[in-house]
């Protein structure tokens, strides 16, 4: 009952408060402790970690993407570094059920670099697909899948790590920012480059945004994909379901 009870006074204050990081500003430590002692009352169920896996897709160059519909693939406009005129790009996908890569082929159709978004087609047709969530609740636990590969599985003792398989972090979606005209939400699980694209999900299985930066809270590491920040930015939820209308899906 006390887990249900400090839950609702999360939820509440996500739908309440006009902007609710300027409480968490006034108030750390009161809210870190809420979403410690209630952060059982969000956690995933193995099953559906494992299916939210096989919707990732991985890109040839880096970053990651997810299918949004039969045969076309959000994914962030950064990673699509080719010349405007050589636009196929080669995806990889995981099959059931040990995650063996498969390769396919797509072509970008739909790009807007200022949001940071792409949208890549391809004659593979993907059984299943995200759906966007409705809305963005803050401080309810959201899952990233990453494409991220490692070497050495201890540098991340914090990441679900399956060998290459897709990797898993959970965290909540704790603030919103304005970057360049983009709305972005930052998520404070762990995150490291090469998470761009990543889809995050919630506890519906909902898409509720994509990575699109990752900062670094250790200075002098540079763009190292060894050091995990917990300081990622994602597309928000909005942004992406704009970018969707104006591509016409």
């Amino acid at each position: 009952m006390s887990h249900f009870l400090l839950s609702l006074i999360l939820h509440l204050s996500a739908f309440t408060l006009p902007r609710p990081t300027f409480y968490v500003r006034r108030f750390p430590w009161l809210f870190l402790s809420l979403i410690c002692l209630s952060g059982c009352t969000h956690r995933f169920d193995r099953s559906d970690i494992e299916q939210l896996k096989y919707l990732l897709v991985s890109l040839e160059q880096g970053g990651g993407g997810v299918p949004v519909s039969p045969h076309l693939v959000l994914t962030t406009a950064h990673l699509i570094w080719k010349p405007p005129g050589k636009t196929e790009q080669t995806l990889y996908i995981y099959m059931p059920p040990d995650f063996t890569h498969h390769t396919i082929k797509g072509q970008v159709v739909f790009i807007r670099r200022e949001k940071d978004l792409c949208l890549i087609k391809t004659d593979y047709t993907f059984s299943n697909y995200a759906r966007l969530a409705k809305k963005v609740n803050f401080f309810e636990d959201v899952i990233l899948v990453s494409n991220f590969l490692s070497a050495d599985a201890s540098l991340f003792a914090d990441r679900d790590y399956y060998g290459y398989s897709p990797s898993i972090q959970i965290g909540q979606f704790i603030d919103e920012k304005m970057v360049r005209g983009t709305r972005l939400l930052q998520f404070n699980g762990g995150t490291v480059f090469g998470d761009s694209g990543s889809p995050l999900f919630n506890k519906k299985k909902e898409l509720v945004g994509i990575v699109s930066r990752v900062g670094l809270s250790q200075p002098g590491y540079g763009r190292s994909a060894s050091v995990i920040t917990h300081y990622g930015l994602a597309i928000h939820l909005e942004e992406i379901r704009q970018f969707l209308k104006e591509g016409q899906l």
